[in-house]
């Protein structure tokens, strides 16, 4: 892959053997996941590497609390700017202007303050509009990553320059003026972003190669597909919902998750909880925060209320046969890497087109809103109806949908083997990006 050409002039003149990587994510699950996972491989990957994951104070507590880290990737926090992760969903508007406008100084703090033990590279969501700025004044090179589908970004990069079938990959304007400014301001983040040194997706390259390629033929830096990394290691949950889980028939069960937050009314969450007890499919829910009470009393005895679960693992529980999803990119990837078929209910931003991607380009999924009338309310009887028909492993389109579920769940999984896509572009990140900063600072 072409580099630059010039070597930037750089900051340290003292000669230390490791590269030191700060890593700075978008401050909620749905990102904090896929950089920790990428942090994860890359410290495993090379000895000589260094990482610094920058967080907020209450991410830290959540993080630590929750999982064990490699001796050479710590954790260090900015002071808490945010509302809290738990009442975010209700306040979704004012959150993201408080990242785009209250995150960029205490991280700019932080940088200079880890100057000592000079910063070699910053890896940083794709979606943070101050980030470049930052790169820049302290003359460190970026590295962008980008936790949603490469349809959308390239999309958004094609967006008024030239009519093409990613358009519709890219979410809707919004009649609400503020969701139209953030729109604005993810889309100014993504262009920005094409002057880093390089972007990771966390996309697979066989998910969405026409893209990958097309995207690869309109951008002047390198662009590499990780995926997000599949947990090596899945936890044996004996947990209460692992047992319920044991209990039930193979491919029984459809999994309901609408997220980290949940901006959906409680109108439309009660209508589902109807409509899946009308069912009679057995159903495994989650549901965070104060709503948890309420619900876990609606729910017939088919259902089971949670208010948390390694996804992951439940998605590979043989009894789970299916996934009504909000259509999160984390989500969604889960669901294929565990061959299990999607039934979409996409409320905001990226989870409209993923939606298309699951149901139209990859036909691992049906639609439990119709296209293009995502704001109206589903009722209980379609509900009920949708969800009966989904969870038909017998029907046609039932045998249809898992057979195309488990042959791309094999894709995913193969290319994360030796040689394979997104081990190679672990491989040429590594020696392009790091190996070759190396180089330039006589490091090795």
């Amino acid at each position: 892959m072409a580099s630059n050409g010039s070597s930037t002039p750089h900051h340290h003149h003292h000669h230390h053997l490791h590269l030191h990587l700060a890593f700075i994510s978008w401050p909620g699950r749905g990102h904090i996941n896929p950089m920790l996972n990428l942090a994860r491989s890359l410290a495993s990957k090379a000895g000589n590497i260094i990482i610094t994951f920058i967080v907020t104070e209450e991410w830290l507590n959540i993080l630590h609390s929750s999982t064990s880290f490699p001796s050479n990737l710590r954790l260090v926090s900015i002071p808490n700017i945010l509302v809290s992760e738990h009442s975010r969903g209700a306040d979704m508007t004012s959150f993201i202007h408080t990242v785009f406008t209250q995150m960029e100084a205490p991280i700019e703090k932080i940088l200079l303050e880890l100057g000592n033990d000079s910063v070699d590279v910053i890896i940083a969501d794709a979606l943070l509009p101050w980030m470049p700025a930052i790169a820049v004044k302290l003359d460190v090179p970026l590295v962008s990553v980008f936790t949603m589908s490469v349809s959308l970004f390239l999309g958004a990069h094609l967006y008024g320059k030239e009519t093409n079938e990613f358009q519709e990959y890219v979410p809707n304007k919004s009649s609400n003026s503020l969701l139209e400014t953030i729109r604005q301001k993810f889309g100014e983040s993504m262009s920005r972003s094409e002057k880093s040194k390089s972007i990771i997706f966390t996309s697979v390259y066989e998910l969405e190669n026409e893209a990958i390629d097309t995207l690869k033929s309109k951008l002047q830096i390198p662009i590499y597909c990780l995926g997000s990394a599949i947990p090596s290691i899945l936890n044996d949950n004996t947990s209460i919902c692992s047992k319920w889980l044991d209990s039930k028939p193979c491919n029984s069960v459809l999994y309901v998750s609408l997220g980290s937050f949940m901006p959906i009314s409680r109108a439309q969450l009660d209508e589902m909880v109807h409509g899946l007890n009308a069912s009679g499919v057995f159903f495994l829910l989650v549901v965070r925060g104060e709503e948890f009470q309420r619900v876990t009393e609606l729910c017939k005895n088919t259902g089971f209320v949670l208010q948390w679960c390694d996804q992951f693992s439940v998605l590979c529980h043989d009894s789970v046969g299916g996934f009504l999803t909000h259509c999160g990119w984390n989500s969604t990837l889960e669901a294929i890497y565990a061959g299990v078929p999607m039934l979409t209910f996409p409320l905001v931003w990226d989870q409209l087109p993923n939606s298309k991607l699951i149901v139209d380009k990859w036909k691992v999924g049906l639609r439990l809103k119709v296209e293009g009338k995502e704001e109206d309310m589903v009722g209980r009887e379609e509900i009920a109806r949708i969800a009966c028909e989904f969870m038909d492993s017998e029907s046609e389109k039932g045998k249809e949908l898992r057979k195309k579920a488990s042959e791309l769940a094999e894709i995913c999984r193969k290319a994360f083997g030796d040689g394979a896509s997104c081990s190679s572009g672990f491989d040429a990140f590594i020696r392009d990006v790091l190996m070759k900063l190396s180089i330039d600072e006589q490091k090795l």
